[in-house]
């Protein structure tokens, strides 16, 4: 009985290695993130300001020269980088549409670790997992009447930065060494997440490839700044979602329609929309 089992993996992953068609597409996304990088790093970059219009050359000076009341009553200047190129570099010179903006945003949120885990999360839980969708909502609606007025309206460059400006630089500092604590422990699960989805293609070493994505992402980021990486992001994410689509459509065909799968949820007791 093992062996069959044995025999049957085998075989089921020699049908989803990848072929030269899939390299090729591997390859191409991190070429295609690695230009991006050096096409807003070396091509797209604005020379020390000489395209501002001169609102925006104010705009910048009020912003870079801010004079702020703090609790008791003393005033302070605070002074920001002072450089129209790294206010280019990490604020894409507030100039950023819209659309890529938020595909970024959605590809900071949605990993590799979400479209392998919702499915599995489903499978093991049922479908009550939709409710997210709730709270995601209402953290949209609040983040854009409540926060986003303040943080527009005072130009401020982070959320840290507001900490600073409303307490103290103490209060910065905590918030600031429990955003990097968080980051340590949650990064490398999601390179490891997709890397570990790669090597079962691939069999490729998982350090080896996390390394590769990793050296890429640093690459982009390092030389084309925040343009580079909302870009980036938007693309990616516009990949991702073909590739999603693409994957359920050919597997409702493979399992024989909608209705089967629907069917075969019921049996297993995973339509619950309100558990």
């Amino acid at each position: 009985m093992a062996s069959g089992r044995s025999t049957l993996a085998e075989s089921l992953r020699e049908l989803y290695q990848f072929s030269v068609v899939d390299y090729c597409m591997f390859g191409a996304m991190l070429i295609l993130s690695a230009a991006c990088g050096i096409y807003f790093g070396f091509f797209k970059r604005n020379k020390g300001g000489d395209s501002e219009t001169p609102e925006s050359s104010s705009s910048d000076d009020e912003s870079a020269h801010r004079t702020v009341t703090v609790a008791s009553g003393s005033k302070r200047t605070k002074t920001t980088f002072g450089s129209s190129t790294m206010d280019e570099y990490l604020l894409g010179s507030r100039k950023l549409k819209a659309f890529p903006v938020a595909m970024s945003l959605v590809a900071g949120y949605i990993s590799g670790v979400t479209i392998l885990g919702t499915p599995a999360e489903i499978y093991n839980f049922g479908t009550q997992y939709w409710l997210i969708v709730i709270p995601i909502l209402l953290m949209g609606v609040a983040v854009c009447t409540v926060y986003l007025p303040v943080f527009c309206s005072l130009k401020l460059n982070s959320s840290y930065e507001y900490l600073e400006l409303r307490f103290s630089s103490s209060v910065r500092s905590i918030a600031s060494v429990m955003f990097v604590i968080d980051e340590l422990l949650f990064l490398p699960m999601i390179i490891y997440v997709p890397a570990l989805a790669f090597n079962q293609v691939t069999g490729f070493n998982l350090y080896v490839i996390g390394s590769i994505v990793c050296v890429v992402c640093i690459f982009y980021t390092l030389l084309g700044g925040i343009k580079a990486v909302v870009f980036t992001d938007a693309w990616q994410v516009v990949v991702m979602f073909i590739s999603v689509v693409i994957v359920v459509i050919i597997g409702t065909i493979a399992i024989g329609g909608p209705d089967v799968i629907w069917d075969r949820s019921v049996e297993g007791g995973r339509i619950d929309f309100f558990k």
